[in-house]
């Protein structure tokens, strides 16, 4: 069995446009969500194909009037940070993937 942050990180390397985490903990979700930040970060997901994700996420959106605001870096790595601290998990970014 292939653990979640690596098969989320493996199905928005294949095409998918967003992953769904159903069926795990928050503390596997935050992993996850940092495996993806991380895989951004360090190039292992070229911008190119989660630039084009985010356009059609933005545009399947607009089409059902809903939000099309998304959060600046900065802000994400944020919020995740203090959701690891509440869960008290243990996930820690990874060394030098902290945002510019």
């Amino acid at each position: 069995t292939t653990p979640l942050p690596d098969a989320a990180v493996a199905a928005i390397r294949a095409g998918c446009d967003a992953v769904l985490l159903c069926n795990s903990t928050a503390g596997e979700q935050t992993e996850a969500i940092e495996a993806l930040i991380h895989a951004g970060e360090s190039r292992e997901l070229p911008q190119k194909r989660l630039d084009d994700a985010l356009v059609r996420q933005r545009r399947v959106k607009e089409r059902f009037g809903c939000s099309v605001e998304f959060l600046d870096r900065q802000t994400a790595s944020t919020l995740i940070g203090e959701l690891s601290a509440k869960l008290g998990n243990g996930c820690r970014r990874r060394p030098g993937s902290e945002p510019e």
